[in-house]
């Protein structure tokens, strides 16, 4: 008896093991997530095998490995069966799948009525919601999960149909009315759009009105930035002025661009511009201020002057901020001058792409981007490929002089050539010209006292140099030595690489006694050597962090040594960048402190900076705060208010500003109070103007008028089933909306089928095409459903889509012919290489049900061929409306092949 007791001792134990191991297995299958609490929650839009789920939803993020999902609306949008009661959920994803019971509280999980380990932090609930981490959504249902971060997309694909999987592929087999599920690999035919004689015109107009403590002293103002092709060319113009000096600047510049060149039936030429133009920069050399003249580059846009480093410039309104951000890091901001023109100079690249913004914000409450990109790998070139770049430019001068305005400048040459011997050795050559204005050591000749004496130079200066670029493993690098006229030489050395994961730069220059540079003067002295490195380091959800150390030694011998830390990070949807500058000389020591800070988070915005200064980092004394926060109140309606404070001279100033949007009109206004200077008041009005396609003069709004467009018509021709004769009248679609590079766009046509889509990059190419999920009729195609474009300042191209019936076809693939999991099948259109795929059913059946008009080849894909065998494609001339099905399809033997078969 006892031992029938001991046996049955051991059998409760062997179970009670086995039950804990299975268990806990499940849990460890899982690994560790972060904190969900560190995670940023997104507004995503979600599709759940190629369908979308009807509303955009929230998703826990912290990187595309670990998110957090919406089961609630992810098990709807399947057909599945999902309630909640007291705390507990249960969760039922049909008959192949197993149901899932959750009881938050007691943290309780069932797997087909098997308690399973807790996983923990795999599960939250947030503002009453439950998520599921990705990792346990495919444990539990077989669903992956996909995140797009470009299109802020998330693709979920499950391995089995879910229920309502099931209820598509019904409707399919036994009725043609499904829903049209197939997965499109769209082709985008390039749609090149020539100049014009004269264009659709758009800009900006900004008038204001001002008093500084009295009202019978008034200043008004006005500046305006106009885009327009005119004269074949794209123009940009600036003014700007008040009633007092009258007309302050006039700038104009003309020219064409294009990321794939053939400006002006060039191919090779990427760039020419003429007018108010920067001037191109070569190594050594200094920067060189913009100025009338002309530049040129058959090289790619995204490549840049120098090698690591690169300056922005663009026009503004006067007053405005302007804010620089490489990806989402806040880097630098400037209020831009009363030239209208906001310069950043010497922004640092990191090693490989980089995306540089401005951001460009107006005091009440008005908002401008603009899109640069910037290449470090973009200066190397393909083997046998030789890029030619320069300008010649009267530097500090203007096209169009303003009567009474000084202006003073020289005369600067620049010419770049860069080969690609390999594809991984590029040689430069490059010449400059400058008229020569200063000496070796003085930038001001009127300086000179009695006793000194000018060196003897020459009128112009002559620059000549080479470069090799060469790369070896993962460092690129950059091997520079320039010569003048008069004998004077320099070079430099250059080199950029990832380090595990930080970026890396290194440079060095050098500089005999009878070399003139600009790029060599730094306090009032000359260097003659210079070396510096920097560190960029990515902390991932933290942030970056930064540190550039450079020493410099001049011809006196002297040493200084300058270290700039950096961090920028969010906070609570907060963009900070800290920066200190500590500089140490033989006789002194100096550090600078600045923090910048931007919030933009739903109807807020704001903005901060600080300044410090002081001998030492430890000695830091704050001597400006400025910051500024507008509240969006309604769509129409926004108030914003600034305060400065100067903590040293013990001055500050506040303003209050309110502004109401009247359509495409913003009117604005702002009362402040100053130490010193009493109050001030102000008016202002902004809006947009332009000439659209069809519509003539209309306002518009002022913030996109500085960027691309695009005019697009949908209609479809009346009669039966769209197949009537070229003659029939048409039949305008409103309502429909387009994707821009595969995401949506906000506009959607009217009632006569137009809409205009503004806001879109310019010399970049766009993709565009309709939203198929936003119109009416699904079954409705365009002979050409999708174009790449390339959009133009001053110039809003026209795109027609006509609709008409698409055509359903189906067929079989019998005896189950095919090898692997679920196989697809193929559709090629031949006049426009789109590409649509089908997956074969259980029962080898496939259907296409929104196919163009055309010649089609399907056959089954690749993939899923047998070893041994050759897929056969079935040609077919489809037609609008048409609908047919029994087509078969066969795999032929390979050593039989067509021929074969045919004997």
């Amino acid at each position: 008896m006892a031992r029938q007791r001991y046996s049955l001792l051991i059998c409760v134990l062997v179970l009670n093991g086995f039950f804990l191991v299975t268990s806990t297995a499940y849990a460890q299958a899982l690994d560790s997530p972060p904190d969900p609490s560190t995670a940023d929650l997104l507004l995503v839009e979600i599709s759940l095998n190629g369908q979308l789920l009807e509303n955009y939803q929230d998703v826990l993020f912290v990187d595309d490995q670990w998110m957090w999902l919406p089961i609630k609306s992810i098990v709807n949008a399947g057909e599945g069966g999902f309630s909640a009661e007291d705390g507990v959920y249960l969760i039922d994803f049909g008959a192949e799948r197993a149901s899932v019971s959750v009881d938050m509280s007691r943290k309780r999980l069932e797997v087909a009525n098997d308690t399973q380990a807790w996983p923990d932090e795999h599960i939250v609930r947030e503002q009453g919601r439950l998520f599921f981490s990705s990792k346990l959504v495919n444990k539990l249902f077989d669903i992956d999960a996909s995140f797009d971060t470009d299109t802020q997309r998330l693709a979920l694909m499950s391995d089995r149909p879910l229920p309502a999987d099931l209820k598509a592929m019904r409707d399919r087999r036994w009725s043609q009315l499904g829903s049209g599920d197939t997965e499109q690999q769209g082709v985008y035919p390039k749609k090149a759009i020539g100049y014009s004689a004269w264009g659709t015109p758009r800009g900006s107009v900004e008038l204001s009105l001002s008093s500084l403590g009295a009202l019978d002293d008034l200043q008004a103002s006005y500046s305006a930035a106009m885009e327009v092709e005119a004269g074949f060319i794209s123009n940009d113009i600036f003014i700007s002025g008040n009633n007092r000096g009258g007309l302050r600047t006039l700038r104009w510049k003309g020219g064409r661009q294009s990321s794939s060149g053939g400006v002006f039936g060039i191919q090779s030429l990427h760039r020419l511009e003429f007018g108010d133009v920067p001037a191109f920069s070569l190594p050594l050399s200094g920067n060189v201020s913009s100025g009338r003249g002309i530049g040129f580059s058959t090289a790619p846009l995204q490549k840049s002057d120098l090698f690591d480093v690169t300056r922005l410039s663009g026009n503004a309104v006067p007053g405005w901020d302007a804010e620089l951000y490489r990806g989402r890091q806040l880097i630098d901001f400037q209020r831009v001058s009363e030239s209208g023109e906001y310069l950043f100079e010497d922004i640092p690249l990191t090693f490989g792409r980089n995306e540089l913004r401005v951001v460009l914000y107006g005091p009440q409450g008005d908002v401008q981007e603009q899109t640069f990109e910037r290449s470090i790998a973009g200066g190397q070139v393909i083997a046998g490929e030789l890029h030619l770049r320069g300008s010649l430019v009267e530097s500090r001068k203007r096209t169009l002089p303003i009567s009474g305005e000084r202006q003073q400048g020289n005369q600067v040459a620049s010419l770049r050539a860069d080969y690609g011997l390999t594809s991984r050795l590029t040689l430069s050559a490059f010449v400059g010209l400058e008229e020569q204005e200063r000496s070796r050591i003085y930038t001001d000749e009127a300086s000179l006292t009695a006793t000194d004496e000018a060196p003897s130079v020459e009128a112009v200066r002559r620059n000549l140099g080479i470069a090799i670029r060469p790369i070896i493993g993962s460092i690129m690098s950059e091997l520079v030595a320039m010569r003048q006229g008069d004998g004077g030489q320099a070079f430099q050395v250059n080199s950029s690489f990832n380090l595990a994961a930080a970026a890396v730069s290194l440079r060095y220059k050098a500089f005999d006694d009878a070399f003139v540079s600009s790029d060599r003067e730094e306090l009032g002295r000359l260097i003659a050597n210079d070396a510096s490195l920097r560190l960029n380091y990515g902390l991932g959800q933290w942030g970056a962090t930064s540190i550039n150390y450079e020493r410099s030694t001049f011809e006196d011998g002297e040493h200084r040594e300058l270290i700039t830390p950096a961090f920028r990070h969010n906070l609570w949807q907060v963009n900070l960048s800290h920066e200190l500058r500590m500089e140490r000389t033989r006789n002194s020591e100096r550090s600078d402190y600045r923090l910048l800070a931007s919030l933009r988070k739903n109807a807020l915005r704001g903005r901060l900076q600080v300044l410090a200064n002081g001998d030492r980092a430890a000695n830091l004394d704050m001597t400006t705060a400025t910051a500024s926060l507008e509240w969006q109140m309604s769509p129409q309606q926004r108030v914003n208010g600034r305060v400065r404070h100067g903590l040293r001279q013990h001055q500050s100033a506040a303003s209050l500003g309110y502004s109401h949007d009247f359509g495409p009109v913003r009117l604005g206004m702002n009362l402040g109070v100053a130490d010193g200077n009493g109050w001030s008041a102000g008016m202002s009005l902004n809006f947009g103007l332009g000439l659209e396609p069809d519509k003539g003069l209309s306002m518009i709004d002022p913030g996109k008028s500085s960027s691309g467009a695009v005019s697009i018509n949908v209609s479809r021709e009346e009669g039966a089933a769209g197949q009537g004769d070229t003659g029939t009248p048409m039949q305008y679609q409103e309502n429909v909306g387009a994707l821009i590079n595969g995401r949506r766009h906000e506009g959607r046509t009217d009632s006569s089928g137009n809409m205009v889509l503004r806001g879109l990059p310019s010399h970049r190419p766009v993709k565009v095409e309709l939203d198929l999920s936003s119109m009416q009729d699904p079954f409705m195609v365009a002979d050409n459903p999708r174009v790449e474009i390339e959009p133009r300042p001053g110039q809003t191209q026209v795109l027609n889509f006509r609709l008409r019936d698409s055509a359903s076809i189906s067929g079989v693939l019998p005896d189950n012919q095919w090898q692997g999991g679920q196989p697809s099948v193929v559709a090629t259109r031949h006049e426009t290489g789109d590409v649509q795929r089908s997956p074969v059913y259980s029962d080898g059946y496939f259907s296409f049900e929104r196919l163009s008009p055309g010649q089609w080849s399907i056959q089954l894909s690749q993939d899923a061929v047998p070893e041994g065998y050759s897929a056969r494609p079935l040609t077919l001339s489809v037609t609008s409306g048409e609908m047919s099905d029994g087509h078969e399809l066969e795999l032929i033997p390979a050593d039989q092949g067509f021929m074969g078969e045919m004997q």
